[in-house]
């Protein structure tokens, strides 16, 4: 198998565990497939309406960042093919999607007429219930949210049954390292969601040092024929700037094709660094082809015992893989590494190495087998100025090996603030997965501290958590607009055009006066419980879905909770099985479909009814009104 037909097999795997291979042989293996939506509803009807919703546009931009890949997804929405098409019709667009658990959203931005407004990020409580007001009222707002393991939900309010509303998320998400090529995966299974798939246009801005762009696609069955197309070169009109541009046809999206853009790797003897000065900090991006670098062969069996990095006058400290464990073991810790006769400041978090990565010291073996491929990918921040020194250590076919590479200040190459961006969101996501400490009354003395620091963090960074929210408002009550900005566009048939748009990048779009009326936003309204429920479509007459969604890891088992449908006097209609709440706690997200009828097959009454859940942390509600 040739090194391209293996990462198309390991994108096929990434996009089987997001649902798309429903047929696949992967998908035997998965009991639960995350997957798409997209719905338009009547919210102030008097009784729900709803439908799927259409996708008519779809534009995504790729820009490469170190480890990383910077994306920014354009999405026009409208609700063709429903009965909801009236220009009476006030719809809210539900669109629910699925991103790997690795990526960060750090954007939002809402087409308002001829605005575009970029939203403002506040804690979540605070965010939903200015949302569920205007809802109320005839304004514009989006709201952008993320729920656990990966799942995201943005609504948009309000839409014409006549009219499209048009909004951009840009996100980052780790590449695909290999030996001599970067591959970035990109998202066409949240188009499926569409009533109508549309085609996916894809802009890519060449960089330095990353040369030879492709596009590479393939069906999922029977891992067809693939494709590899060098992108057309183009001219974004706007701008004037030079453009790789491509579409992949909604007939391939339609038929499970797994779908990247590819460049020739960028490192040099095996290492890429890049690094990012914000105040006196410094972040990097590392890759390490682990093989090349302790001069293992392509057959040679590799365990990675650790891989350290530090200045002459600093160390790295808070250092994430992305794909892989954590290298440490505790066994290291304190036991220093310093150039002679120069003293390092220990920081909290920071990891220690020992004196000699050559010396028999330890007494076990904490290593880790690496895949064929061998790379190490990790962002971090450091201290010092002075370049970066890594060792790197472990066993060649169970033969001690260890190797040490010096790149100097003036060959770092220098990142833009995506790679700061990227470094947070994932710091972000490790103090939202901390495990909650329970005292002898059953709570987290910390979790309000942890919720607060992790709210402030978001705001100050503008990266997406569990406990923020992006909101989008009307010009008059949003920070930022660009009424002179629009979509990106080529001006070619390979990318379709639009007269309406956002900016090519951030930068372009520039500060406004207006400001929020809000309240500070490190006021969080805290959640007692870290869960949320969701009823859809909610009043119904008929079958609904209840969706239980995980904010943070809940340490408890299916013994411990207690769920179900309760009418309003309190009494349990419909009892949650223990294997749906057993899922839920595992998987972080279930949904079920109740049909109206309580435990003995009966079909309740018209009324209030309740979805209730109780957790040895906390307790959620969710009310369901059904009508005849």
């Amino acid at each position: 198998m040739t090194r391209v037909q293996t990462i198309v097999a390991r994108i096929a795997l990434f996009y089987a565990a997001c649902g798309m291979f429903a047929q696949s042989a992967f998908s035997q293996t998965l009991s639960v497939q995350p997957t798409s939506s997209l719905r338009v509803a009547d919210p102030r009807g008097a009784w729900n309406r709803s439908g799927q919703g259409r996708i008519e546009e779809a534009l995504l931009t790729v820009s490469p960042c170190g480890a990383y890949t910077q994306c920014e997804l354009f999405l026009t929405f409208s609700s063709a093919g429903t009965t909801l098409t009236s220009s009476r019709d006030s719809l809210e667009v539900q669109f629910d999607f699925y991103m790997p658990p690795e990526a960060h959203i750090t954007d939002s931005w809402l087409w308002v007429g001829n605005d575009i407004v970029q939203a403002k990020i506040f804690d979540r409580m605070t965010a939903t219930n200015v949302y569920e007001s205007i809802v109320q009222r005839r304004q514009d707002p989006s709201l952008l949210n993320k729920n656990s393991n990966g799942y995201f939900n943005l609504r948009v309010f309000p839409m014409r049954g006549n009219e499209t509303r048009k909004v951009k998320i840009s996100y980052l998400l780790p590449s695909d390292w290999q030996e001599s090529s970067v591959y970035a995966v990109l998202p066409i299974s949240l188009l499926k969601a569409s009533s109508r798939v549309p085609d996916l246009n894809v802009i890519y801005y060449p960089q330095n040092d990353w040369t030879t762009p492709r596009l590479l696609t393939q069906r999922e069955s029977g891992f067809g024929t693939q494709t590899q197309d060098i992108l057309r070169q183009a001219q974004e009109v706007q701008t004037g700037r030079r453009v790789f541009a491509a579409t992949i046809p909604a007939d391939n999206i339609r038929s499970n094709t797994v779908a990247a853009l590819s460049w020739a790797s960028p490192a040099q003897n095996g290492v890429f660094t890049q690094t990012f000065k914000r105040g006196n900090e410094l972040f990097y991006h590392v890759v390490v082809d682990a093989r090349k670098f302790l001069g293992a062969g392509e057959k040679d069996n590799v365990e990675i015992d650790n891989l350290r990095l530090a200045s002459s006058n600093g160390a790295a400290y808070d250092r994430y893989q992305l794909n892989l464990p954590q290298l440490y073991t505790n066994y290291y810790w304190n036991t220093g590494w310093a150039t002679p006769g120069i003293n390092i400041s220990v920081r909290p978090g920071i990891v220690n190495t020992p004196p000699s990565m050559y010396a028999p010291f330890f007494t076990f073996r904490g290593t880790q087998r690496i895949d064929k491929n061998g790379m190490i990918q990790e962002v971090g921040r450091l201290s010092g100025t002075n370049g970066l020194t890594m060792r790197l250590g472990g066993y060649v076919n169970n033969v001690p090996v260890a190797a040490e590479r010096t790149i100097p200040a003036s060959s770092l190459r220098e990142g833009g603030d995506c790679s700061y961006l990227a470094w947070m969101g994932n710091h972000i996501t490790k103090l939202e997965n901390e495990p909650i400490n329970y005292n002898f009354s059953g709570v987290d003395t910390a979790l309000r501290s942890r919720q607060r620091h992790i709210v402030q963090l978001s705001v100050e960074s503008r990266v997406l958590s569990r406990l923020t929210a992006f909101l989008a408002l009307e010009p008059n009550d949003t920070t930022r607009i660009c009424a002179t900005c629009t979509q990106p566009t080529t001006g070619s048939p390979s990318v379709a055009s639009s007269s309406s748009g956002a900016a090519s990048s951030p930068a372009s779009f520039a500060a406004s006066s207006r400001t929020v009326s809000f309240s500070s936003v490190y006021d969080v309204a805290y959640y007692d419980a870290p869960f949320q429920l969701f009823v859809s479509p909610n009043p119904s007459n008929a079958a609904v879905t209840l969706t239980l969604s995980l904010m943070y890891p809940l340490d408890a088992d299916s013994e411990s909770v207690t769920a179900g449908i309760y009418d309003a006097l309190g009494r349990m209609i419909r009892v949650i099985p223990p294997s749906v709440i057993a899922s839920w706690l595992k998987q972080g997200r279930v949904n079920m479909v109740w049909n109206g009828d309580d435990d003995a097959g009966r079909r309740v009454a018209p009324g209030l009814y309740f979805l209730a859940v109780q957790t040895p942390t906390g307790r959620a509600t969710a009310k369901i009104l059904r009508w005849e």
